[in-house]
């Protein structure tokens, strides 16, 4: 008995093997991109794992009731941007006093002289500066600047027009410039 026997199924000649797991493939080389995007949007790991997964989730389960998905790429890219601005919305609702607390101990300490390193604090400046832009200048920002997706794909995953995706990351920008220059001039201790 062959192989062929064995596997009982018919095999056409130059025909490529049968692919096991496409949506396995695909949600492996997804997952690291969806992840950097959630934890771009909330600066939480916990919940970029979480949103992340759940994405792959959602796109398995619509591969699996035969929805066509052309992109799959951009299309994880929306659900995650939905999900995230869902779940800022609820964090919002549910703890709004206690994220003015959160956030205030999350401020930048200032580091002692052998505590911490410039690229810490620049990141703890930065996550902070973030976190006071507008979901959709964050968005925007992340998805353009820090993970440098092209307008018209940044466009797409956010459902904007590709002038108002170079107009929010013009004010993101803007405002970025402005809060991590008071930062910087804050005297230290």
């Amino acid at each position: 008995m062959d192989a062929h026997d064995a596997d009982n199924e018919p095999r056409v000649r130059g025909a490529s093997p049968p692919r096991k797991a496409p949506a396995e493939e695909d949600w492996k080389a997804l997952y690291p991109l969806l992840w950097k995007q959630a934890f771009g949007f909330l600066a939480d790991a916990a919940e970029a794992e979480d949103l992340a997964q759940e994405t792959i989730m959602k796109l398995m389960h619509a591969k699996k009731k035969g929805h066509p998905i052309a992109r799959p790429k951009a299309w994880c890219r929306r659900v995650l941007a939905n999900l995230c601005r869902d779940h800022l919305r609820r964090e919002k609702r549910r703890f709004a006093a206690h994220e003015a607390l959160e956030q205030k101990a999350r401020s930048p300490k200032r580091p002692g002289p052998l505590s911490t390193l410039e690229q810490s604090e620049l990141r703890g400046r930065l996550a902070e500066s973030l976190s006071r832009l507008s979901p959709r200048e964050r968005e925007v920002f992340v998805l353009k600047d820090l993970e440098e997706l092209p307008t018209t794909e940044v466009a797409e995953a956010l459902e904007l027009q590709p002038s108002s995706v170079r107009a929010l990351l013009s004010q993101a920008r803007k405002r970025l410039r402005t809060l991590l220059g008071s930062q910087e001039e804050a005297p230290r201790p």
